[in-house]
């Protein structure tokens, strides 16, 4: 049988709450990036939101080397083990919020000594949702001026219930993206893709399946 939509006048409830002008409980300095800020953000990767982060200069925290940060996805260490450095990378369109911890780290990190970048990634919604960016400098097909770099990014993500169930979820986000550099003296090509497929069997249970790949060619160039 088929019901009849009525609309029921009730008291509006607000619920807000505001963060504490001091946080007691926080041992660290901590800088939180959501995926809003990211998207106004003139930033290519990862390494340019730290490098518009208080106490980072050209990807080092606080005078440190190279090495001396951790990096996490998800909780995850990223980092590649001989050279401890971050050697992939996430789909802007991926990342729901970053964490970046430059002093103070309390006792669930190891391995860090001069700061920490802990990237979140998104998952899939209620509904079906998705996003797509094109960025480039290449200003040919205008008859202007070329381009510094002649580069090109392509980005996209999308996510949503499997079947209909709002229990499980799935999430994918893909980069494609190529620099030719200035006067189109070198090349350098990237392609990432990041899925996920998240079940939430109980209440306070989440069971999360993550895949990342990242993959890089590039030449370099010396004028002598």
């Amino acid at each position: 049988f088929k019901l009849n939509q009525e609309v029921i006048k009730g008291d509006v409830i607000i619920v807000k709450e505001e963060k504490p002008l001091v946080e007691t409980d926080l041992i660290s300095s901590r800088k939180t990036i959501t995926a809003e800020m990211i998207e106004k953000m003139p930033i290519e990767d990862i390494t340019d939101l730290l490098n518009l982060t208080a106490g980072f200069i050209d990807g080092h925290a606080r005078g440190g080397r190279d090495g001396e940060i951790l990096y996490l996805i998800d909780g995850v260490s990223a980092i590649d083990p001989m050279f401890n450095s971050f050697d992939t990378d996430i789909p802007e369109t991926a990342v729901a919020e970053t964490d970046i911890l430059t002093s103070g780290f309390s006792v669930e990190y190891s391995n860090a000594l001069s700061g920490i970048v802990n990237m979140v990634t998104k998952e899939g919604g209620s509904n079906l949702s998705g996003s797509f960016r094109i960025k480039t400098d290449d200003n040919e097909f205008i008859d202007m001026f070329p381009g510094l770099h002649n580069s090109r990014t392509i980005e996209g993500s999308l996510g949503g219930p499997v079947a209909g169930e709002s229990s499980l979820r799935w999430f994918i986000a893909g980069e494609s993206s190529s620099d030719m550099g200035p006067y189109g003296i070198k090349n350098e090509e990237s392609s990432t893709i990041m899925s996920n497929l998240t079940w939430r069997p109980y209440k306070n249970t989440k069971i999360r399946l993550s895949f990342n790949h990242h993959y890089k060619t590039y030449n370099s160039y010396v004028h002598r």
